[in-house]
């Protein structure tokens, strides 16, 4: 003889999706990739409960790693790299920044449920085929070519890549604040046409350090899943700086003379721009005014 106890309902946890389909990469740029892929045929769960994780290899690396991507929501690029991106419909994108220029790198997307996301490895089923692009080579150089006390003159030279930019656009700003960057007058020109130009920054302060770079700006135009798409994007070259050469100081204030005895005491208080350097010495000049009063002017 035998009692059956009360029942007990449970929930069976979700399955593991399939891997990501077919994914493709489109350079965009010197350091930036774009990475389509679509939905997993099978989420086994809601599509808003999966999550996806980027792995890249490139030459110089012995085996795949993670890498923080940009995430597409709302139509737009998150400004932050987040390891973990999300996608609820087709067709899924992140943007990938931060890459070596002239590069050959293979990407894969592994589709995780956000239960298994400290897992060291994803399911073997749930990781994309690669996903195979190359970087665009960096456009050209811009180097220091001669300094005065108020202006950098920076010489640009084209290193004919294969893509060439839309524009290129040499910045500055002061070293070592988080002041905006500047556009040079008239530093603005196509590549097209210009392999080698020089470049001058006027009207700068004297003795002060100035960060400078260029910005080239890409466009073009891919297709993915049978839909032509354009783009637009800019490479920021890393920042270079230069210093100007000291001036010439402004006249000295608050001069004064009086007469003691037989002879004159001369005052003055500094200049109130040194030109960018330490002033270390003065000189005294003085001519006769009117000869027969013996009135004399003094210079400093």
């Amino acid at each position: 003889m035998y009692q059956i106890s009360d029942f007990k309902t449970l929930k069976t946890g979700y399955g593991y999706p399939t891997s990501p389909q077919n994914p493709s990469a489109f350079a965009l740029s010197p350091d930036t990739v774009l990475l389509y892929w679509k939905l997993p045929q099978s989420l086994n769960a809601p599509s808003k409960e999966i999550k996806y994780r980027i792995t890249q290899q490139s030459s110089s690396l012995a085996s795949p790693v993670s890498i923080g991507a940009k995430q597409f929501e709302n139509g737009t690029f998150s400004a932050a790299l987040s390891d973990i991106v999300s996608c609820i419909e087709d067709p899924c994108q992140a943007k990938i920044a931060n890459l070596r220029s002239s590069a050959d790198y293979k990407f894969w997307v592994a589709a995780i449920h956000f239960t298994r996301l400290q897992a060291t490895f994803a399911e073997d089923d749930a990781i994309s085929v690669e996903a195979v692009t190359r970087t665009m080579d960096i456009p050209g150089t811009l180097r220091l070519e001669n300094v005065t006390s108020e202006s950098i003159m920076l010489r640009w030279n084209s290193l004919e890549p294969q893509n060439l930019p839309e524009k290129i656009d040499v910045q500055y700003r002061l070293s070592g604040t988080d002041s905006t960057w500047t556009s040079s007058p008239n530093a603005t020109f196509d590549p097209k046409s210009e392999s080698s130009l020089n470049i001058t920054i006027p009207t700068l302060r004297s003795s002060t350090s100035y960060d400078y770079r260029f910005v080239a700006t890409y466009t073009g135009k891919y297709s993915y899943s049978e839909k032509e798409k354009t783009f637009t994007e800019q490479f920021f070259q890393p920042t270079q700086q230069g210093r100007t050469k000291a001036g010439t100081p402004s006249a000295p204030i608050s001069v004064e003379i009086t007469k003691e005895r037989a002879f004159w005491i001369l005052k003055w208080q500094k200049p109130e721009n040194d030109g960018g350097a330490p002033i270390v010495s003065y000189a005294v000049e003085y001519r006769l005014v009117f000869v027969c009063q013996k009135k004399l002017s003094f210079f400093i």
